[in-house]
Formats: structure tokens, sequence, C-alpha cells
């Protein structure tokens, strides 16, 4: 599934692009993707979520979207991150923390600071990249942990609770393996890749992108040089539902499919 700053929505199949609708616009909502509040998630055919920039959310049936969805008490929503199971959790602005289990949200939980990037892997464990990396144990955010120093981190995934690799706006990957985040790691060779997104079907198997439209790959802790996929525009945002199956898109709109 594809989301554009417009709120229209795309989803590929496997071999081509449809649209599945239209986001109703949220009064006051920011637009662009360098905002960050434009973001979606999606663990199953039938469980997507999306955010648009205001205080509202979105969900997807596996057939069409619902109405604007109500975030009790939240600020313009930051970023969401859903668990295959249907949990789904979001931070807002101000860093207050909502989760559903599909039938409305959660009065505020506790906040400390926005998040950028949210990754579930069940109901019981997501992490947030943000300020620092925080950690949702159904109850509770831990308070997050500065894990890179005084860069800036832009996105984050999990392939399972002990399997996490977040990335920053100078080119550093910084891997959880188990219970400890290692120092980062400069990607990329000798650049200084200003990465905008990441996702790992497995452990030790990711995929990002970054902002001057190239892709790398990481294969057990070592990352391949940057492929330029799209040499005219960045490239915001990848998700692999398989280690050899991904998808890129770009801020031109343009989509990318990668295989093996």
């Amino acid at each position: 599934m594809a989301l554009a700053t417009d709120g229209a929505t795309y989803r590929y199949d496997g071999s081509t692009w449809a649209p599945t609708g239209d986001l109703a616009q949220t009064p006051g909502a920011a637009s662009g993707p360098l905002t960050g509040n434009h973001q979606l998630s999606c663990v199953r055919p039938d469980v997507c979520m999306a955010i648009d920039g205001g205080a509202v959310s979105y969900r997807f049936d596996g057939a069409s979207w619902s109405s604007a969805i109500a975030v009790p008490g939240a600020e313009p929503l930051q970023a969401i991150g859903c668990a295959p199971g249907g949990t789904c959790v979001t931070v807002d602005g101000i860093g207050d923390a909502f989760v559903t289990e599909g039938s409305g949200w959660s009065s505020a939980l506790n906040g400390w600071g926005a998040a950028v990037s949210i990754s579930c892997v069940r109901s019981t464990f997501c992490a947030a990249a943000g300020v620092g990396l925080s950690v949702w144990n159904g109850s509770y955010w831990t308070k997050p942990a500065a894990i890179d120093g005084t860069a800036l981190l832009t996105g984050l995934s999990c392939a399972t609770a002990t399997s996490c690799v977040a990335i920053d706006d100078e080119g550093n990957a910084v891997v959880l393996d188990g219970t400890t985040w290692a120092a980062p790691q400069r990607v990329g060779g000798s650049a200084r890749p200003v990465l905008t997104g990441v996702s790992c079907a497995a452990p030790g198997r990711c995929v990002a992108v970054d902002a001057s439209g190239a892709v790398l790959r990481d294969a057990g802790g070592k990352w391949s040089r940057p492929t330029v996929l799209a040499p005219r525009q960045a490239l915001r945002a990848v998700s692999c539902p398989a280690v050899d199956a991904c998808v890129a898109v770009g801020n031109a709109g343009d989509a990318f499919v990668l295989r093996g």
C-alpha cells in the first residue's frame, strides 16, 4: 500500500498498482512527505492504518478505507505502527501515545517526545524512534534512550523483539541485537547518505533508502554500497514483506520493486 500526500492510496498486487480510494481530508492537516505526518502501516492485507497529519486515523479492511477515526485528546499525529495481530500504536506531536486493538483508541498514555517511526512485531512489543529509542511493552513506553549521539533518527524497523535497526540522517545504522543497541555503524562506505527509510524482513536482512535516490542492503551486518534507483528524486520509504521482495517509493510518485 502507498499513501500520497493528497490522501490518495494505491495497492500493489505483485504486478500492478491500483487506486484504493482517498482518505478524507482533515482541516488544517499538514501536507508533504517532509513533515513526517503522512504515514501508514500495513501488516496484513486486511490490516492497514494511516495518519494524514491531523488527530485522526484511517483503517483499511482489505476492501476499502474507513472514514476518519478520531484519536481522542491527541495533537497532530507523527507516527504509527501496527503488529500482525491488529494492535496499532501512534504518537502525537507532543509525545503522547495511544493504542488501539481495532475498535477505538485509548486515552493518552505516558509520553516522552515526538516519534518519527514506529515498528511493532506483536501487541506487547513496539519500538519508536524520535528523540531517542522507546519501547512499548503493551502497557507503557519506556523513556527514550539516546543511542546515536547528536544524529537525527529518521527510521526504524524491527524483524523481531530482539532484532531492530534504526537509521539516521548521517548515514548510520544502529542495531538492536538481543537487548543491547550497538554503536552506530556507517553504511554506504565513505559516503554519508541521509537515510530516510528502512525495512527488515528478517534479522540481519534489511534494506534502507536515502535522500539521493539510492538503496542499500544489509546482509548479516554487512551493508552494500548505495545503488541509485532514482537519481532525480529522494526515496522516502521502503517496505519488505520478504527478504527477496521490497517496494520503495520516491517523492515524485514513483515506485520501485526490488526482487532477489
